[in-house]
């Protein structure tokens, strides 16, 4: 059991460890053309800005993360929907997946609708623990 909780462990973070989603990683590149403007620079894997839209993604997905952990006293019907729908792509995307979220890519509706739905909470919450750590 302990192989198996390391095996899915390592498997979520070669899925969701660069913030794209595993687009990037595979048999051969995605794009293979070399980037003509400051757009491709960003997001083609040949530009000279890749890594600053990998960070910026990485850094996108935690703020994601973060709110929906802050927003998580809102216990409505539709967020809990969401919830659970979010919790089963992600257990979708451990088991049947082969160490790529495409997959997962199918599911971000959801977690989109549920960080605005929770954003107020998580927001509000926020503020009283940066108000907490900042008086002190």
């Amino acid at each position: 059991m302990v192989g198996l909780g390391q095996y899915f462990v390592t498997k979520n973070y070669h899925n969701t460890s660069d913030g794209t989603f595993g687009w990037y990683r595979g048999d051969h590149p995605y794009i293979s053309k070399r980037p003509q403007h400051k757009l491709q620079q960003l997001y083609y894997r040949t530009g000279t800005h890749f890594h600053d839209y990998q960070f910026l993604a990485q850094l996108f997905w935690v703020a994601c993360l973060g709110l929906l952990i802050l927003g998580f006293r809102v216990t409505g019907s539709t967020v809990q929907v969401l919830r659970l729908a979010w919790m089963l792509g992600l257990t979708v995307l451990l088991l049947f997946e082969g160490g790529r979220s495409r997959l997962l890519i199918q599911f971000l509706p959801e977690l989109l609708l549920l960080l605005g739905l929770t954003y107020q909470s998580a927001w509000q919450k926020l503020m009283r623990l940066a108000h907490v750590f900042v008086t002190k």
